[in-house]
């Protein structure tokens, strides 16, 4: 019994032996379970465990080899929001496990801000540096304690934060392998004029590896 048409990336494995083929990338682990047709798409950013039904085979569960996914996509958070009680620091995150995979759109929400207000959502490049300023950039020194600025200022996007102080927004990747490994940062920035003296609130940083 082989598993040849797993993944047009992933090698061919064999039930009876299973070492990976050589020259396959140890990565994840990639399982196989008996039952008829493949139930589960291999994809990257996604857990490196699939699915399969084999026809004639009882129900089993089978270590198959490793697997490295090209260029898989990835969103990590990093840094903390700062925000007034008690709803807490402000919060960005994925949504809806997207990831930021070409030619696919990917889902952000903010959370904690105060309710039926504004927001600025920043794209940058850098997370390290914007201009002449180191990053993270203390706001404390203009008056926003707490907060900082951690990402470069290249690309905005006006929000509205709904009701409950939420704001959901997207991000499309282009199709274009150009993109394929490069890092993008997001930061949100909530008008908050109760907040401090700056006005305005942060999130924390996300930090989006485009995959293929």
């Amino acid at each position: 019994m082989r598993t040849d048409s797993v993944s047009s990336r992933a090698a061919a494995w064999s039930a009876k032996e299973p070492d990976p083929v050589a020259g396959t990338p140890p990565s994840g682990r990639l399982v196989v379970t008996g039952r008829g047709q493949q139930t589960d798409k291999l994809d990257e950013g996604e857990p490196t465990e699939i699915s399969l039904r084999i026809p004639g085979a009882p129900d089993m569960e089978v270590y198959v080899g490793a697997f490295e996914a090209e260029a898989p996509a990835a969103a990590d958070p990093f840094g903390l929001g700062c925000g007034v009680a008690p709803a807490g620091p402000l919060d960005l995150s994925m949504r809806e496990r997207t990831l930021p995979v070409l030619g696919r759109t990917c889902r952000m929400r903010l959370r904690n801000a105060p309710g039926n207000g504004a927001a600025i959502n920043v794209y940058g490049f850098s997370r390290e540096q914007f201009g002449a300023f180191m990053l993270p950039l203390d706001l404390g020194l203009i008056g926003g304690t707490g907060c900082f600025q951690r990402v470069s200022l290249d690309v905005d996007q006006p929000l509205l934060v709904d009701p409950a102080g939420t704001a959901d927004f997207e991000l499309g990747i282009p199709d274009d392998p150009l993109f394929l490994g490069n890092f993008l940062y997001l930061q949100v920035v909530v008008l908050n004029p109760a907040a401090n003296r700056l006005g305005a609130e942060t999130s924390n940083g996300l930090a989006l590896r485009i995959g293929g």
